[in-house]
C-alpha cells in the first residue's frame, strides 16, 4: 500500500525538476519513494498499569514491547506464540493473531468466568473495516492514591506485539464507595488510506472498577438426588486455594455460599461443572479468583 501523501508529493517534486531541468537528481528520490510503505498496525487490545508499578523497559519512542513465549497445550494441539507484557502491576487483554490463528491474551484477573470480562470480535460487511471491543470488570480494593493508566496494544505484520504508552490515556480511581462501581469506556480508531481505499480498525474497551473484597466464609452443601443433604463442608479464603474438590459419591448438585461483609453470595453446581470460584485472593490492590477443581465420581 502506498502513501497516498507521499505519492502527492512526489508528483509534485517531478514537475519542479522537469521545469528546472533536472530530473536526473530526483530518480533516486523516486525510487526511494516506491520502497516506501503505508503500514498501520493493527490495535488488537489494551494494557492497563497502575501508577505505583515499578520501573520497567520502555523503547525511546515510549513503546513498550511484549515478550514472545512459546506455550505447548497441554492437551496435544499445536503449539503456538504468547505475547506477555513483563510488567508488575500491569493487566492486559488483547487479541493477536500467530500464523493465520487469532488466540486471546488474559491475564487471570480478566480470564476468571465470574469477573463476567468478554471480547467480541466483528468484521463489517463492507470487509474494510475491522472491529474488537471488550468488556471487563476489575475488582478492587479503595485506593485513592493509585491510578490506572489504559494504553492501547498493537500487532505488527510481522506478529510483534507492543504498547503505546500515554499519560493522557488515564483513568483515576475515585471513592466509589457510592453504587459500589464506576465505569470507564476508552475508544480507539485508526484509519488507514491506501490504493485499495479506505481501511478502519476500531477498538474498544469498557472497564468497570468495582470495589471489593475476599470472601470472609465460604460453605460448601452436597445433595443427593432427592434433595437430601449429603455432607457441608466450610472454608476460609486462605484455605480455599488452587485445590480439588471431590464430592460424595450421590452428589447430585452443591451449593457454594460465601459471604463478603454484608452480603451471602450462593451458587448452584450442578453435576457435571468442572470448577468453582471464589474472590480469595487479593494482590496489589485486586481481588482474585481461587479456583476448585471438582473431581465427580465416574458414572
Amino acid at each position: 500500500m502506498k502513501n497516498k501523501v507521499a505519492i502527492i508529493v512526489l508528483a509534485v517534486l517531478v514537475a519542479v525538476s522537469f521545469a528546472l531541468g533536472v530530473s536526473g537528481l530526483v530518480k533516486p528520490v523516486m525510487k526511494e519513494k516506491e520502497k516506501e510503505e503505508y503500514v498501520v498496525d493493527r490495535p488488537i487490545g489494551y494494557l492497563i498499569i497502575r501508577s505505583d508499578a515499578p520501573a520497567f523497559e520502555k523503547e525511546e519512542d515510549g513503546t513498550v514491547k511484549a515478550r514472545a513465549e512459546k506455550i505447548v497445550p497441554e492437551d496435544g494441539s499445536m503449539p503456538y506464540m504468547d505475547y506477555v507484557f513483563d510488567i508488575p502491576r500491569s493487566y492486559s487483554i488483547y487479541e493477536y493473531k500467530y500464523v493465520n490463528v487469532f488466540y486471546m491474551h488474559a491475564d487471570p484477573v480478566f480470564a476468571i468466568p465470574e469477573t463476567k470480562s468478554k471480547i467480541d470480535l466483528s468484521q463489517y460487511d463492507d470487509g474494510a473495516r475491522e472491529a474488537i471491543a471488550f468488556e471487563v470488570t476489575l475488582p478492587v480494593t479503595l485506593d485513592a492514591s493509585v491510578f490506572y493508566f489504559v494504553n492501547t496494544v498493537y500487532q505488527k505484520a510481522d506478529g510483534d506485539v507492543y504498547a503505546v504508552l500515554s499519560d493522557a490515556d488515564l483513568l483515576v480511581l475515585p471513592d466509589i464507595t457510592i453504587g459500589g462501581k464506576m465505569t470507564v469506556t476508552y475508544e480507539n480508531k485508526v484509519n488507514v488510506d491506501s490504493d485499495d481505499g479506505w481501511n478502519e480498525y476500531i477498538s474498544k474497551m469498557e472497564i468497570e472498577l468495582k470495589s471489593g473484597s475476599v470472601a470472609e466464609k465460604i460453605r460448601i452443601t452436597e445433595f443427593d438426588k432427592d434433595g437430601k443433604e449429603l455432607k457441608r463442608s466450610e472454608e476460609t479464603s486462605s484455605s480455599f486455594s488452587d485445590k480439588a474438590y471431590t464430592p460424595d459419591d450421590n452428589c447430585e448438585y452443591m451449593f457454594l455460599e460465601y459471604k463478603i461483609g454484608d452480603s451471602v453470595h450462593r451458587d448452584l453446581i450442578e453435576k457435571g461443572e468442572t470448577d468453582m470460584f471464589v474472590p480469595a485472593k487479593e494482590e496489589d490492590g485486586i481481588i482474585l479468583q481461587a479456583c476448585q477443581e471438582i473431581l465427580w465420581k465416574a458414572d
